[in-house]
């Protein structure tokens, strides 16, 4: 991997020489000489340190990254995502006899940039040209903001020059003036009268400062702006797993937020999917999908390509991924810093069940017995819909074999769910050693019938820990935040916890939760680990609870809790002015203690045996720990 700054005259070139590509597969053709803003075809969200790139038509791109990937995390340092995709797959009844069909986006372009066309009578009759379409990249601040940073990277040079800075301002005027909201971009109608007006409403998704979005489907046929088919097709869907196209126009909104360095939103990149079932021209009035998977498949490259892990939390819908070695050779080496972790969390599913609602995950290993679904073949969407199911990808669906638990010898449809920092139940590395891995996460199923809308939302969130497993337990714990982010509707932009000394039974703690300047009030509801409630008390922006100066949202309070056996669960609920908002648990707290680790002794490591923990060796440590709490 290359250091990023380096080589700058020769990014480009290099990127289409050395990015990893699977066997047998063109690096695709990306970027134009021209940047007017008809010849932006891809963009990255880079507003903070989570820096995420994307093609018009929803595909991945490694053409913007000095790593030659389609994310680096933390900004600045290495790659992390070397690709990643929305995949869809079910049966089709529409009167073509090929089902399952599976489409969408991996190495291979399923889709094509546009939008679906309709007669009066509301049947497709073909989708806008390509080449009419661009990425719409916007940020609200750009008239003030310095856009050095977006210039370097979409002109891919370290220091741009004024009239290239310009050029992205120029750009990002051209985007605020003409957002596609009758397409279906979102914005934020400020004098609320249901119509874009680029005076008043501020285009992308509402209090975010950075959006993208994009357009894409898979109906071959080309139309002009007065409906009249064109003589060219573009008929991509069999060129990713064979399938025949399936009549799909999918949205994806990207957006992300500038926040405190290391904090869990700072780290984050939010994606919107939006899933329209149009049909084919001259399709089945009643045709209709069934058994329907939508999946967020990745290609996962953390630093070094060649020793990554992954695994599930089931619990948070987190499908992760984590240096399978102590060190790696981009992060440890090159960038003297530890290997971060990097995860997806299913936010919002299309079965409309909540964060809980993953249905599947499914891995597997380049060049390994568990391989990459077949590109350009037919099998490779029998493959990739067992991998939706939860079933290995060999062999092809309608056989199957499922997944095995590892640490119990039973099947399941979620492998490496264990938890690799304690190093507790079923784990990666048991199958398949450290190596080139890739994630799918699957929700599902879904009956759908012509003009059907599914929404879903995922986090593409990193953490950077002390080690490679303290990355996965930090990376974790922000996704509680993350998860509460979504549940307050973005309302909520950070909290914590201060506890203080135990005096006289009691412990206090001080909770402060900063908001977006939205809510009119917050209350904080503390139940013990029986569930009984201890505290239902508001929190103040008044400027006298510790909670900053009056009326800047941030709500604070403190509050005595007995000492007591177990954790106490806190949660928030924001009042805002349409409606109060049961945010849900923000975490747990202890009030005993404190336990301290009283010594220590090396037992056994594994280079020199001299009884100190040495760079690169692998030990074991027993503590000891004295707990001076009550119980």
């Amino acid at each position: 991997m290359k250091k990023k700054g380096f080589l700058v005259h020769f990014i480009l070139f290099t990127a289409l020489i050395f990015a990893r590509q699977p066997h047998g597969v063109a690096a695709p053709d990306q970027i134009h000489n021209q940047r007017d803003p008809q010849d932006i075809d891809i963009a990255p969200i880079n507003i903070n340190d989570m820096v995420y790139w994307i093609y018009k038509s929803a595909w991945y791109t490694t053409h913007g990254s000095a790593n030659s990937v389609q994310a680096d995390f933390p900004k600045g340092t290495g790659g992390v995502i070397y690709a990643d995709g929305i995949v869809w797959g079910g049966m089709v009844n529409d009167g073509n006899e090929q089902s399952p069909r599976v489409g969408g986006t991996t190495y291979i372009e399923g889709l094509k940039a546009g939008v679906v066309r309709y007669d009066d009578s509301g049947n497709v009759i073909g989708s806008t040209h390509p080449d009419d379409h661009h990425i719409w990249w916007i940020r609200p601040d750009y008239q003030t903001a310095d856009l050095t940073e977006d210039a370097s990277m979409i002109f891919q040079t370290i220091n741009p020059s004024n009239v290239q800075i310009q050029e992205i301002y120029d750009n990002y005027a051209y985007f605020w003036q003409n957002w596609p909201t009758e397409w279906g971009a979102p914005y934020d109608d400020v004098n609320g009268d249901g119509f874009y007006e680029p005076e008043i409403d501020i285009p992308g998704i509402p209090g975010a400062d950075q959006t993208i979005w994009v357009v894409a489907n898979d109906v071959p046929e080309i139309v002009d702006e007065n409906g009249i088919q064109w003589d060219e097709e573009q008929n991509t869907a069999p060129n990713l797993y064979g399938s025949d196209p399936i009549g799909i126009e999918l949205q994806v909104t990207l957006w992300g937020y500038k926040s405190e360095t290391g904090s869990p939103l700072n780290n984050t990149v939010f994606k919107n999917i939006k899933i329209n079932y149009t049909g084919l021209v001259g399709g089945q009035a009643d045709a209709s999908l069934s058994s329907f998977y939508i999946s967020q498949w990745a290609d996962p490259d953390l630093g070094m390509w060649t020793d990554d892990f992954v695994g599930v939390d089931v619990d948070r819908s987190l499908g992760f991924v984590y240096n399978g070695q102590l060190r790696d050779s981009v992060f440890n080496d090159d960038h003297s810093m530890p290997t971060p972790a990097v995860g997806y969390s299913l936010l919002l599913s299309p079965t409309g069940e909540g964060e809980t609602s993953l249905s599947s995950f499914s891995y597997f290993g380049a060049g390994s017995e568990i391989s990459d679904p077949d590109l350009g073949e037919y099998n490779g969407s029998l493959q990739f819909y067992n991998l939706m199911l939860g079933l290995q990808p060999r062999p092809e669906f309608p056989d199957g074999i499922p997944w095995i638990d590892n640490s119990t010898g039973q099947s399941t449809v979620f492998p490496l769910s264990g938890d690799p920092v304690f190093g507790a139940g079923d784990l990666d590395g048991v199958v398949l050693d450290p190596g080139d891995r890739r994630l799918v996460m699957s929700s599902g199923p879904l009956t759908l019938g012509l003009g059907d809308e599914v929404e879903m939302v995922i986090a593409l969130s990193g953490a950077v820990g002390e080690s490679h497993l303290h990355s996965v337990h930090k990376l974790k714990k922000n996704n509680t935040n993350i998860q509460a982010v979504f549940s307050s509707g973005f309302h909520l932009r950070d909290y914590q916890f201060t506890l203080g000394d135990p005096i006289n039974g009691n412990r206090n703690i001080q909770v402060s939760v900063e908001t977006d300047g939205v809510p009119t009030g917050a209350v904080c509801i503390i139940n013990d680990y029986e569930g009984n409630n201890v505290i239902n008390e508001s929190l103040f922006d008044d400027g006298a609870h510790n909670d900053g100066e009056a009326g800047d949202g941030i709500y604070s309070n403190s509050f005595d809790l007995p000492i007591a056996p177990g954790a106490y669960i806190v949660s928030l609920v924001l009042n805002t002015p349409e409606e109060d908002i049961m945010v849900g648990a923000l975490g747990t707290v202890t009030s005993d203690g404190p336990i301290e680790v009283s010594s220590h002794q090396v037992v056994v490591d594994n280079l020199n045996n001299d009884g100190h923990v040495n760079p690169g060796e692998y030990v074991y440590i027993n503590f000891e720990f004295t707990n001076n709490g009550m119980y």
